[in-house]
């Protein structure tokens, strides 16, 4: 998977963007009358321009912004109507993340489908065409997500920004608790906040992860859960089999050792693939470190 690249945006840039499509509308409607909404963004452009500064300004605290005062509601309404419009600078943006990034950033479990306005467009139109305010996600993130936001403090991160994201904190555990009733372990996922450089980024994960519906911080369920029963039956029948073929000329021992190094080759490729946190590397750590119970876990398979 190619990952996000971090902030390197500028303030210049991101006008040059927004100009292109505001340039890029027709200035006469095909009544022949003028497009008031072109006239209403060339109005209101150099407030718009004064709140991207003022966003890369705070890049780091962007929950410390506040709406443009001076735009009013033909203003907002057009800078609205610019992005929803789709122009071909907002297409291309999409089409890039998708050919390039592929997973999406928020959940590293579906593929882009959309762009996702972090700081959300129907409390801040002023953002409606800011380049770095436009993150690459799935449809699901996005829609949960809405117009969700808090002027305290972060409600999720922000994957052009912070860079805990490249630390494992998303952790996954395996017990064989109901394994005669189920016929697989129990998974239950969990946000490691010790790995955490502080407190407020640990806050930060957990109100992410738990807003998305991707871990209940309570008992850990969520769509990752859910979504990765069916992996995990996958992955311990396939290293069943690989320990199957091991025994018949090892020790156990030996055995479960090659098991445990194709695990490692399976984690490898998943980090390559995914994200050193997608819910499929935390499911295999999570195999990888329930080796004593590997062989209860193939018995009831």
């Amino acid at each position: 998977m190619k990952t996000l690249n971090k902030y390197t945006f500028t303030a210049a840039g991101s006008e040059l963007f927004t100009q292109e499509i505001i340039n890029n509308q027709r200035n006469l409607l095909n009544d022949g009358t003028c497009n008031m909404d072109k006239v209403y963004l060339n109005q209101s452009i150099s407030y718009v321009f004064d709140c991207f500064d003022k966003y890369h300004k705070n890049i780091y605290q962007l929950h410390t912004l506040t709406p443009e005062l001076r735009l009013n509601k033909s203003h907002i309404d057009a800078w609205k109507l610019a992005y929803n419009k789709n122009p071909k600078a907002v297409k291309d943006l999409r089409k890039k993340y998708k050919e390039e990034v592929q997973m999406c950033p928020y959940c590293f479990i579906s593929n882009i489908s959309e762009l996702d306005h972090y700081i959300p467009k129907a409390r801040f139109p002023e953002y409606s065409l800011l380049n770095i305010n436009l993150v690459p996600s799935c449809s699901g993130c996005n829609k949960i997500k809405e117009d969700k936001w808090s002027v305290t403090t972060p409600l999720f991160f922000n994957p052009f920004i912070h860079n805990f994201l490249e630390e494992r904190f998303i952790k996954a555990e395996l017990t064989p608790d109901n394994l005669s009733r189920n016929k697989i372990p129990s998974l239950k996922f969990y946000i490691d906040i010790d790995n955490c450089t502080n407190k407020s980024e640990g806050l930060l994960l957990q109100s992410h992860f738990d807003k998305l519906g991707l871990i209940k911080i309570k008992n850990g369920k969520g769509s990752y859960a859910e979504k990765a029963t069916q992996i995990l039956s996958c992955y311990l029948r396939i290293l069943n089999k690989i320990f199957a073929r091991k025994i018949i000329d090892s020790d156990e021992s030996s055995a479960l050792d090659y098991v445990e190094s194709e695990v490692d080759l399976f984690i490898e490729s998943s980090v390559e693939t995914y994200s050193i946190n997608s819910m499929e590397v935390a499911l295999l750590y999570a195999i990888k470190e329930s080796r004593d119970n590997w062989i209860d876990f193939f018995n009831h398979l």
